[in-house]
């Protein structure tokens, strides 16, 4: 991919790829707009919306010099159309949004701060919220599970392999800051790994020049069963493609650890079954499907199943988290505990 020249004075782009999320839209861009450090430009990709996105970008465009809207009419997917943005982008440094993303006022500030100070590092990465729309009653969930550190730190390429053997999950999205010229050196994102595609580059820019990180929230991920990242996870089929996909791109990349392909291999089925499980009803075929699957596995959710469906969905978790030791225990008690005590002092 080629990058085109950045001007001096264009130091973040963000970049938005946009698919019939027109009711959602000006919340996103509402909340961009207010940080306190603003962005030098907003690309909002349109990638063949049938809805009232395009009216409505082209009203923000014309009122809001940051805004440019490129408009496709076919659809290629969120993938394609983040590597069309950095394509056109102008920034030195890129943050990647949905178009339902809702950013915090201190984000960017964070984030530019911090990488300035970690000039050798591929990317800034801090917590998110993370908000089921289908419940909105119940309080929001922090990622990453598993914090790398309880205070802002720079990670250096092999601190990084170390961390990846307790916790490959650090890197939440919409709450990343990447240098674009480092993306553009591998080529952009890979469309052929679907939702993994922004998982496997982070963690390989990670490994290979180091990031820095932040325990602040600084954005909120608003899930909603019907979206993408819902959906492609809940098709038993498309999770086996990607993941046979992912597994063969590790095993094959010196990059990565030899061992880490089982490791993202267990650590992804016991993510896309958690999912599942938390589902209204849960989803007994998908698990059954993902899942173990030697005879006491199935005897295992088979009582599950009959226990109803919280008790059920409770008494699966445990079983995976047994079987597939997704991560520390001890490493989450741990953030857990920082956290809860983080909240009292807040209240002080």
């Amino acid at each position: 991919m080629n990058s085109p020249e950045a001007g001096p004075e264009t130091v973040l782009s963000v970049i938005m790829p946009n698919y019939n999320h027109a009711e959602y839209l000006s919340t996103a861009l509402t909340a961009i707009l207010a940080q306190t450090v603003l962005p030098d430009e907003i690309i909002i990709i349109d990638d063949g919306s049938t809805d009232d996105s395009r009216a409505l970008i082209e009203s923000w465009m014309s009122r809001e010099a940051r805004v440019r809207g490129i408009f496709n009419d076919s659809n290629r997917g969120a993938i394609a159309r983040i590597n069309q943005g950095l394509q056109a982008a102008r920034g030195r440094y890129v943050c990647l949004m949905a178009a339902d993303d809702v950013a915090y006022p201190n984000f960017f500030a964070e984030a530019l701060t911090a990488l300035d100070k970690a000039p050798d590092v591929a990317l800034f990465c801090a917590e998110a919220h993370v908000q089921s729309m289908d419940l909105p009653q119940q309080a929001p969930e922090v990622r990453p599970v598993i914090r790398p550190s309880h205070q802002a730190k720079s990670f250096s390429p092999a601190e990084t392999r170390d961390l990846l053997r307790y916790n490959d999950n650090f890197v939440t999205p919409l709450a990343a800051v990447f240098r674009r010229s480092m993306i553009l050196e591998e080529g952009g994102f890979d469309p052929d790994l679907g939702s993994m595609a922004d998982g496997f580059l982070s963690k390989r820019l990670a490994l290979k020049h180091g990031f820095c990180f932040s325990p602040e929230v600084v954005a909120k991920w608003q899930v909603r069963g019907t979206g993408l990242s819902r959906t492609n996870t809940r098709d038993p089929h498309s999770v086996r493609d990607m993941l046979e996909k992912a597994q063969k791109r590790f095993a094959a990349d010196p990059v990565f650890p030899p061992d880490y392909s089982e490791t993202f291999n267990r650590r992804w089925r016991f993510a896309t079954c958690r999912v599942a499980l938390a589902t209204a009803p849960p989803d007994w075929d998908f698990v059954s499907e993902i899942g173990p699957g030697n005879p006491i596995d199935r005897y295992v959710f088979s009582v599950a199943q009959r226990s109803g469906a919280r008790m059920g969905a409770y008494l699966a978790l445990i079983w995976l988290t047994v079987r597939y030791r997704p991560y520390s225990l001890l490493a989450m008690a741990e953030t857990y505990a920082h956290r809860r005590w983080e909240m009292v002092i807040n209240r002080k």
